[in-house]
């Protein structure tokens, strides 16, 4: 958390929105973990809870769906598990998993998703 809170300073931010799901471990740990670390470096962070049971909203959904693509499509179901943990853990390691272009149209779907309700 302090190398994010770090590295959005560097960037230039002094506010940073943070999406998490309804998960009960990241309600108060992370919030007050979170706070103390960009209070210390003069960051303002606000948080924002996704509804309950709403995978369209989450993009991490989207970035495993990605996941699945590149790597178990069509896969051999004989595969060995450590050749799989490699192309995962290859695929992961990559500078660019995702373009700017799909994360930007993945954020635009789920913007899309919320002003539709």
């Amino acid at each position: 958390m302090l190398a994010l809170s770090e590295a959005l300073l560097a960037e230039g931010f002094q506010k940073a929105h943070i999406f998490l799901d309804n998960n009960p471990t990241h309600k108060q740990k992370m919030q007050d973990f979170f706070q103390q670390q960009a209070k210390e470096l003069d960051l303002q962070v606000v948080f924002h809870y996704l509804p309950r049971y709403s995978p369209k909203l989450n993009p991490v959904e989207y970035l495993i769906h990605l996941v699945r693509q590149k790597c178990l499509h069509h896969g051999d179901h004989k595969r060995n598990l450590n050749d799989l943990e490699k192309q995962l853990t290859d695929l992961l390691h990559q500078k660019q998993f995702v373009l700017q272009y799909q994360l930007i149209n993945i954020l635009q779907h789920i913007q899309d998703l919320i002003i539709q309700t």
